[in-house]
């Protein structure tokens, strides 16, 4: 038995660790570290450890001391803490009833353990219609499991749901591994998630709050003035092959994972490249991935492409903003391409009704909340299914980015195409002075060149307000 009450927080000292001295100084003064900006990175990581270990006490929040760079604390992060905190808490009681269970399953050969004591299993719940059973799919070493199984009555006394991520304990059976006791349901306490709503049950409404994209990433900031994302939108980035698409969307990510706390962020990566999916790592740190190999079976990157879809909805029915970014929606046609059936007049019958249904799911809720889903799709395929689709998806999207192979070799960012580009209900997003603004800004873009001067003003100035002002003033 060590001596060292901490040392089973070795999880929390090490999540602790991947943040800044910065972040670290505001997340030490919100858990109640006192004077945070005078102690070192490693100082505030113990102190918050013992803080959440119950051996100190929290201090009153003061605002003595010099200031930290940032105010801006993700609450995610507190929400991470506490997870972990309540994952180690909960592993100690769990292991006085049975001490002795060590659990385990197979991993390429590999013998992996879960919890008393170790890692706990942890996978976005998923659903086989044939047989009715549950299991946990999850993603390690570029592959995807799903050899844990879970119990039904587990799944009814907590209300669980297709694409919930779900900790928790487990026991042996004679597949490998089973659920034996949840222990959270998207970071919350499995009491806290019986009580939500489905997402059917929520109102529908149109785009009226904006997403900020160029707070962290200036170059953005173009869009926020003459395009600007609204929650609950369903937006296409279109555009042919090598036009920018893919570092577009890793642009948005990286702003809105480091900028906006309430903002839940999920990326869908399909058909994905090894190198593509640590690229997309780098830049997801506070949100989360869902990636298959290119090399996967068609089954399962469907299979992924429906977890992560039904896990937004389920992030969404917690009234939390939700962003989905699919890279690309190409790739997801391709995946859904197997159960295509042919009709009576030869026609590929899923070419708009599988992509449109989830793509529809993006919406505004009059309630609280919303789904926001940014789509990727390749424009210069010679296949005519997915032409088809295409152009159903831009029927049913109320943005399109229109991206620009020859501004993209020019190396103007971001390389839309404003003139081709269209977006919906900018009235409800904007004031009159910045509809005034994009209306006169669009109509002076008459060429590349009067696109690349936009975007060296807009360098040239801190924020939209002045940007605003140094326009009018040209005028």
């Amino acid at each position: 038995m060590s001596k060292n009450p901490l040392e089973k927080y070795a999880k929390l000292y090490d999540y602790l660790k991947n943040f800044s001295v910065y972040e670290e100084r505001n997340i030490a003064r919100e858990i109640g570290v006192p004077s945070p900006t005078t102690k070192t990175k490693n100082e505030n990581i113990d102190y918050i450890v013992n803080i959440c270990a119950g051996l100190k006490e929290p201090s009153p929040r003061s605002n003595k001391g010099a200031p930290t760079k940032s105010l801006l604390v993700d609450k995610k992060w507190l929400e991470d803490i506490r997870s972990l905190t309540d994952q180690i808490r909960e592993k100690e009681t769990y292991r006085e009833s049975d001490s002795d269970e060590r659990i385990h399953v197979s991993d390429s050969g590999h013998t992996l353990r879960f919890g008393y004591g170790s890692d706990l299993a942890s996978g976005y719940l998923d659903s086989d219609p044939a047989s009715g059973k549950f299991c946990l799919v999850y993603n390690r070493k570029g592959s995807i499991f799903s050899d844990i199984s879970v119990p039904k009555n587990l799944v009814a006394l907590h209300d669980l749901r297709r694409g919930d991520k779900v900790s928790g304990y487990l026991r042996d059976n004679a597949d490998g591994g089973e659920l034996a006791q949840v222990e959270s349901v998207n970071s919350l306490l499995p009491e806290e998630v019986r009580s939500r709503r489905r997402f059917e049950e929520f109102t529908p409404c149109f785009a009226n709050e904006i997403v900020r994209l160029g707070k962290k990433e200036p170059p953005l900031r173009a869009l926020d003035i003459l395009s600007p994302l609204g929650k609950g939108q369903r937006v296409l980035i279109s555009g042919p092959a090598s036009s920018g698409k893919s570092y577009l969307i890793k642009q948005m990510i990286s702003s809105l994972t480091q900028g906006d706390a309430n903002l839940d962020v999920i990326v869908l990566l399909l058909a994905a490249r090894p190198e593509e999916v640590t690229a997309f790592r780098k830049i997801v740190r506070h949100g989360e991935l869902l990636f298959t190999a290119f090399d996967m079976p068609e089954r399962v990157q469907m299979q992924v492409a429906t977890l992560a879809f039904e896990h937004a909805k389920r992030q969404s029915e917690y009234g939390r903003d939700v962003i989905l970014f699919v890279d690309g929606m190409t790739d997801l046609v391709n995946a859904f391409s197997e159960r295509a059936r042919t009709n009576e007049n030869g026609e590929r019958w899923f070419s708009s009704v599988e992509a449109k249904r989830f793509y529809a799911l993006a919406r505004n809720f009059e309630e609280n909340g919303s789904l926001t889903i940014v789509a990727s799709m390749r424009t210069d395929e010679e296949d005519a299914r997915i032409q088809n689709i295409y152009k159903e998806l831009k029927s049913a999207a109320n943005k399109e980015l229109r991206l620009s192979l020859s501004l993209r070799e020019k190396r103007i960012f971001p390389p839309v195409d404003f003139a081709r580009s269209r977006s919906y209900n900018d009235d409800a997003l904007l004031s009159e002075a910045e509809l005034d603004c994009m209306a006169r800004v669009k109509k002076s873009l008459v060429d590349d060149g009067a696109l690349a001067e936009f975007y060296r003003t807009l360098a040239e100035t801190d924020d939209d307000q002045e940007f605003l002002l140094r326009f009018a003033a040209q005028e």
